[in-house]
């Protein structure tokens, strides 16, 4: 039963989450299945469309959920804005792909890790699957971006794959919150 204080997310948001997710979830099996046939601009221009779209859904979700404290709806469209700005500039500039592309995925997937980590300590009315999946998708994300920062000249192989297995994970648990319509109460 619902209480005064309870927020239900809305049905528009609850579906564009759960379509934002089942795109994650394509692209990802995509780039997998194919990455050895397709060309290093093809996978990095996909896999940028998949981060772009995460980033559309945050700012979407920050937008949205007045429930959110003012500042972890700041820093979630923030984090958003950032995320679509920095995977969409990559498009005018394709002479920095065969290096620095790999920094900019890495700092990227650092970047969505942690607000799903902010995200999954904050956000006090996700049911515990729900909080473990948040957690449990930023930790993986933070944990590869380190990777790949870390170590570029492995980097763009690892990218592909653990790139692949993130927007599987991510596309899941955004899905998830979407099918599960879970209350969202900061």
């Amino acid at each position: 039963m619902r209480t005064s204080g309870d927020f239900i997310s809305p049905k528009w948001l609850r579906f564009f989450q759960v379509v934002v997710g089942l795109i994650c979830i394509a692209l990802s099996i995509f780039i997998m299945s194919g990455s050895f046939k397709l060309g290093a601009y093809t996978v990095i221009f996909l896999a940028s469309i998949a981060f772009i779209i995460i980033g559309i859904e945050r700012i979407a979700v920050g937008i949205r959920l007045s429930s959110l404290k003012r500042s972890s709806r700041f820093i979630t469209i923030a984090i958003g804005v950032g995320i679509v700005v920095f995977f969409g500039s990559a498009y005018f500039a394709p002479e920095f792909v065969n290096k620095l592309y790999v920094l900019m995925l890495g700092f990227g997937l650092l970047a969505t890790g942690v607000l799903r980590i902010i995200d999954g300590m904050k956000n006090s009315t996700y049911e515990r699957t729900s909080k473990l999946l948040t957690l449990g998708t930023g930790v993986i994300c933070v944990a590869v971006a380190v990777v790949v920062l870390e170590y570029p000249k492995i980097g763009f192989v690892l990218l592909l794959l653990t790139v692949s297995i993130v927007l599987l994970i991510t596309g899941i648990q955004i899905a998830f919150v979407g099918l599960t319509g879970k209350k969202m109460r900061i």
